[in-house]
């Protein structure tokens, strides 16, 4: 019996993994010592480098072309004519070509990456553990109403007082 395409991870589905892990978990924010490693500006390039030199037919682009890419592509050109009579043309500017643009490539590339059903469960999974590790994470570090529940201190005063 022959193998599912999507079978094993490959490295391209690992670096979209690590994107994932950075924009949504934002990892080297929770631990500033990976900061340094600029994640998912590293994770992005790999996976935009990787899908380019892939030569998988279960990876083309024009699969990627749904209804919903289309919609994308037009708020996209409208975003960027809209630039031209913006109230403040520098911030309309920066938001469309500094921000969204990025956005909109990854989009493609983590939609182009999934190569089957067994892709998108992995990719849900990374995306369900990196947000539940934040929000853990954040948890234990600050405190959340009068109780302060980090591990080296002692909890404040109850009823907090409002």
């Amino acid at each position: 019996m022959a193998q599912a395409v999507d079978a094993r991870w490959d490295l391209l589905l690992l670096c979209v993994a690590g994107y994932i892990l950075s924009v949504v978990g934002r990892v080297h924010q929770l631990f500033p010592s990976l900061e340094t490693f600029r994640p998912a500006l590293l994770t992005g390039f790999l996976a935009i480098a990787l899908y380019l030199f892939d030569r998988q037919d279960v990876r083309r682009l024009k699969d990627v072309f749904v209804p919903t890419t289309k919609y994308l592509m037009a708020f996209s050109f409208w975003m960027m004519l809209s630039v031209t009579t913006a109230l403040v043309r520098s911030n309309s500017f920066d938001l469309v070509f500094g921000n969204f643009i990025k956005t909109v490539l990854m989009y493609l590339v983590i939609a182009a990456a999934v190569r089957g059903i067994r892709d998108v469960e992995r990719l849900l999974l990374v995306y369900l553990l990196s947000a539940a590790a934040y929000a853990a994470v954040t948890i234990v570090r600050e405190p959340i109403g009068g109780w302060d529940v980090s591990i080296t201190t002692t909890p404040t005063t109850w009823p907090p007082s409002w």
